[in-house]
C-alpha cells in the first residue's frame, strides 16, 4: 500500500515535467521585439472609455436648441438640452425639457439635411415608423417604432 503512495506521485511528477518540456519551444526569445509600434508609444496613447459619448461640434448643439426652441415652444432661456447618444452622422438623439421642471421633459430624434437640424420626433412615447424611416435613422439608434398601433421592431 505504501509502495502505490510513493509511484503515484512520482508518475505525476514525471508527466508533468514531459508536458512542461513541450512548451518550451513555445517561449519568446528574450531580445525578440515586439510586434507593435514602440510599447512607450502604446501605453502614453490615449484610449477612450467605452462608455464616453463623443462631443458633437458647439455648432451643432446650438443648432439642435434652437430647432427644439422652435418646435417645442419652450423659452431659449429655460430649454434644456442633452445628447444622449451624440451626433451619429446626420442623425442625433437626446433629451429636451425645461430647467427646473420635476416632471422632465421628453426625447427628441433630429437629422441633417442641406446643413438644417430637423427635429423628426419630440415626446415620451414610441415615435411613429413613417417619422424615423423617411429620414432614414439609423436601427441602433431607434430600434422600435410604432405601426398602425404596434410596437415594431425595424
Amino acid at each position: 500500500m505504501m509502495r502505490k503512495f510513493v509511484i503515484l506521485p512520482l508518475i505525476l511528477l514525471v508527466f508533468t515535467l514531459a508536458g512542461c518540456d513541450k512548451f518550451k519551444g513555445n517561449q519568446i526569445p528574450e531580445n525578440t521585439p515586439l510586434p507593435t509600434e514602440n510599447p512607450a508609444e502604446v501605453l502614453a496613447s490615449p484610449v477612450p472609455s467605452p462608455t464616453e459619448k463623443p462631443l458633437p461640434p458647439k455648432d451643432d448643439l446650438g443648432d439642435l436648441t434652437k430647432a427644439l426652441i422652435a418646435k417645442t415652444g419652450i423659452p431659449e432661456g429655460e430649454i434644456d438640452v442633452t445628447l444622449s447618444s451624440g451626433v451619429q452622422g446626420n442623425y442625433a438623439k437626446g433629451l429636451v425639457g425645461t430647467k427646473g421642471e420635476e416632471t422632465g421633459g421628453g426625447y427628441f430624434l433630429a437629422y441633417k439635411t442641406s446643413g438644417k437640424w430637423i427635429i423628426a420626433y419630440d415626446g415620451q412615447a414610441t415615435p411613429d415608423c413613417k417619422d424615423v424611416e423617411v429620414p432614414g435613422f439609423p436601427k441602433a439608434m431607434v430600434p422600435e417604432c410604432m405601426q398602425s398601433g404596434n410596437v415594431v421592431t425595424r
